[in-house]
């Protein structure tokens, strides 16, 4: 994954998602994920 910057804690942040089937086909997702610090 190539990223501008580090992801903080706390942040939300826009993905996007390609799959390729083993036919060729493609199918794209868009989703936004959130982060949280790992519970220690």
């Amino acid at each position: 994954m190539d990223l501008k910057q580090q992801i903080k804690a706390g942040a939300i942040v826009p993905l996007a998602l390609e799959f390729k089937a083993a036919d060729g086909r493609v199918s794209k997702v868009k989703a936004i994920a959130g982060f949280t610090p790992p519970s220690q």
